[in-house]
Formats: C-alpha cells, sequence, structure tokens
C-alpha cells in the first residue's frame, strides 16, 4: 500500500513537470517571432521598457521577465513540495504585481528628486554666480549631487551636448519626473534667461520656497498616514469584534439571526459599513 502511494506521488510529480514544461513551450511557440502572439509580447516588453527608462535603470526587459519566470517556478515548487494553494494563486499576480512595484519606485524617485530640488537650486544659483554660464553650473553641480538627480542632471547634459537647448532638457527631465517643484523651477530657469534679471537670486528665493513647501508636503503627507492607518483600524474593527463576541458567546447574535427581520439589519449594516470605508478611502485620497 505505501509503495502504491510513493509511485501515485511520483506520477503526480511528474505530471505536473510536464504540465510545467507544456506551458513553458507553448509560451515559446506563441512569442517566437513568426507566433500569433509575437505582437502582444513586442507590446509587453515595450512597456516594461518605458518603466525601466522612468526609473533610468539599466535592467533589461528581458532580465525582469527572467524574474518573473523565476518567481513562478518558484511559486510552482512551493505548490508541490510544501502544498501551498496559496502559492498557486499568487503565479496569477506576479505579471500585475511586477508593474505595481515598478510604479512604486517611479513614485518614490519622484518623490525623492522633489525633495532634492532646493538643494541643486541654491548650488546652481552659487555656482552662477561664479561662472555666469547656466549650462557650466549645470555641468559642475553634477558632481555633487547624489542620486537620483545625479541621474537626471548627466542625462541634461548629455542632451545638451547633442545639440538639445537646455530649457527643452530641463522641459524633458519635467516629463520623465513631474512635480510642481520641478515645474517651478523649469519655468524659473526659462523665465530668467529670456526677460534677464538677477537669475541667481531668482534660484536662490525658488530654493527657499520648495523647501517650505517640502516641508509642508511633508507635514501633510504625515497626516495623511496617520489618517489611513486609523482608518484601517475602525475599519477592521467591527468584523473583528463579531469574530470575538462569536466565540466568547456563541448565542449572542442568535435574536438577530432568528428575527424575521434580522437578515435586513445585517445587509443594512453591512452596506453602512461598506459605505464607511470607502468615503474614508476618498476623503483621504489626498494629493500630497
Amino acid at each position: 500500500m505505501g509503495t502504491s502511494l510513493q509511485h501515485l506521488e511520483y506520477i503526480w510529480y511528474v505530471g505536473a513537470l510536464a504540465l510545467c514544461v507544456g506551458i513553458g513551450l507553448s509560451t515559446y511557440v506563441l512569442i517566437r517571432p513568426e507566433g500569433k502572439g509575437a505582437p502582444s509580447w513586442k507590446r509587453y516588453l515595450a512597456s516594461l521598457e518605458r518603466q525601466l527608462d522612468l526609473l533610468a535603470s539599466k535592467t533589461t526587459p528581458l532580465q525582469v521577465v527572467g524574474y518573473q519566470i523565476l518567481t513562478v517556478g518558484l511559486l510552482i515548487a512551493a505548490w508541490l513540495v510544501l502544498d501551498m494553494t496559496l502559492a498557486l494563486l499568487l503565479v496569477v499576480g506576479v505579471v500585475p504585481l511586477t508593474f505595481v512595484i515598478l510604479q512604486s519606485a517611479y513614485d518614490r524617485r519622484c518623490q525623492t528628486i522633489a525633495m532634492q530640488l532646493d538643494g541643486w537650486l541654491l548650488m546652481l544659483s552659487n555656482m552662477l554666480s561664479a561662472t555666469g554660464s547656466l549650462g557650466n553650473a549645470i555641468r559642475s553641480s553634477a558632481d555633487l549631487i547624489q542620486s537620483p538627480l545625479k541621474e537626471e542632471v548627466e542625462l541634461i547634459l548629455k542632451q545638451i551636448r547633442v545639440g538639445t537647448t537646455i530649457e527643452d532638457a530641463l522641459a524633458n527631465m519635467y516629463k520623465r519626473t513631474p512635480s510642481r517643484g520641478l515645474r517651478t523651477v523649469v519655468t524659473s530657469l526659462r523665465v530668467g534667461r529670456r526677460i534677464g534679471g538677477d537669475l541667481p537670486l531668482l534660484l536662490s528665493e525658488n530654493a527657499a520656497t520648495l523647501r517650505e513647501s517640502e516641508r509642508i508636503d511633508g507635514f501633510i503627507r504625515s497626516q495623511v498616514a496617520q489618517g489611513k492607518a486609523q482608518m484601517l483600524v475602525l475599519g477592521v474593527a467591527p468584523a473583528f469584534l463579531i469574530y470575538m463576541f462569536m466565540n466568547i458567546t456563541p448565542d449572542f447574535f442568535a435574536p438577530l439571526l432568528n428575527h424575521a427581520i434580522g437578515p435586513f439589519v445585517i445587509i443594512g449594516c453591512a452596506a453602512m459599513w461598506v459605505a464607511a470605508i470607502v468615503i474614508g478611502l476618498k476623503i483621504m485620497n489626498v494629493d500630497a
């Protein structure tokens, strides 16, 4: 009997492995240049490349796909060896989760650049007073700032070397990492170069304005984070209390469940609970 069970277990593993190999071969047939899935495959790689370009990452789309395949393989192995059904369900979320992670990294990058702008502007103001050339000031500041702003400034310098104007290079930087602070920087530099005036003083004033704006934005973000945490606790509390009451006193909700209007009360309470969570999420959806 034991031997038969072992044989069945081996057959199960071999069948699962054959299924994985079959899925892999089918995918390869579809995504090869003459396959029917080639256009979709190219669009997928292009979308990954756009996200990676926004992050100024040296990772290639094919490397990301390799990480995805490795993750899927580990999840399937966990399902087969550890009998984790959840791991099999997570396989479906590998691709969407990849874009969520990339978008989250892009948002953090934009936020970090926004926090570095005031220091960079003050640096440009001082260097501009010494050199008198905005291009030279930007070139000198590239060695004194940290990533990720350093990567953006180096890209500006590369665009200038191939013939792009400083204004257009700064505008392209704003397109890659849009923020209110960077828009202020681009506008100030454009106005200062076109109408003249004391550009170093203008840059230093903008740096002070950005510093104060970032301080206020940081305070708003902290308050919003506290509000979301409180809303999460209040949203989970009713379910936790119901669970506790049902375990401590199983008959506590019996009058509600056995009465004719009990189901209507439960539905009404559940609807108000969901509505409160939705309204809370909308209130907390503040763009700081």
